[in-house]
This record gives structure tokens, sequence and C-alpha cells, in this order.
């Protein structure tokens, strides 16, 4: 006598319940797959939105305007933005306090200096152990000669 297991139809069974389980899986993990991509779409169109909303945030940042970099490129400046900072770190007499534990101060890093406007500039100094923020105004004469005023200084 043939048990259950043997028979050709239970193998019909186990092979028709096996398909539709891999069926039922397969539509499971599609609809999770659906919802994932929906989800991250959803983010992409946040963060693009986020993007444009930092992007106007710099278009109306302080710095040189076209007109300006015109004006000092006249004046012997090539490269405006890159030679006043320049300029700047080539002076560290300007910096009215006196470097601790050895150290001197100065404006070291470029990235710390920021061109507000065509006469203004805002600048990170430090020594190394410690460090502050300087306004200074600044004019760039024919030749591209440029002289610097502080304004204001202070220490963290």
């Amino acid at each position: 006598m043939k048990t259950l297991k043997q028979t050709p139809i239970f193998g019909r069974y186990l092979w028709i319940v096996l398909f539709i389980g891999l069926a039922g899986l397969t539509l499971l993990l599609q609809i999770k797959h659906t919802k994932q991509k929906a989800s991250l779409l959803t983010q992409i169109e946040d963060l693009r939105s986020s993007l444009n909303k930092h992007q106007k945030l710099l278009e109306r940042r302080p710095g040189l305007n076209r007109w300006d970099l015109e004006k000092f490129q006249r004046k012997g400046l090539k490269n405006p933005l890159k030679e006043i900072v320049a300029d700047l770190q080539k002076h560290p007499e300007l910096i009215p306090y006196k470097g601790v534990n050895g150290g001197r101060m100065g404006f070291y890093s470029a990235d710390m200096i920021w061109v507000l406007s065509k006469q203004w500039v805002f600048a990170y100094f430090e020594d190394g152990h410690r460090g502050g923020w300087m306004l200074l105004e600044f004019r760039v004469s024919s030749g591209g000669k440029i002289s610097w005023k502080v304004l204001e200084s202070y220490l963290d």
C-alpha cells in the first residue's frame, strides 16, 4: 500500500504549495521593495528641497560681486579673493595679541578668512593654543597693493 507521500497527487500538491509560497514571498518582497523605493524617493525630494534652500542662502551670502571682482582685477589682482586672503596671511602684525607657550599669532587657515564685501574681511587667528576673531577693513590700490586696518578683534 502506498503512503500519502508516495502518491502522485501529493507530489503535485507539494509543488503547487511550494509555487504559491514562493509567489507569495516574491510578492511580499516586491511590496517591501516598492515601499522602500517610495521612501527613498521622498527622501531624495526632501534633500533636493533642502539643497535648493541652502543654495538660495549661498547666493545671498556676503562676498564680492562680479563688479567688485572686475574692479579689483583692473587694479592689478588676477584672482582677487585668493590674493586678498593670501595678503592678509602675510600680516600677522595686525593681530593685537601675543602668542603664548611659544606660539606665534597668525592667520594660518585660508578657509577661516572670509571676504565679506569690497572693503571688509572677517578672519580667525590663532597661535596653536588660543585664537580669536577679527574684522578688518582693506583697500586695494593700483598695482594690486592691499592695505589693512583692524576694526575690531577679540580672543575666544
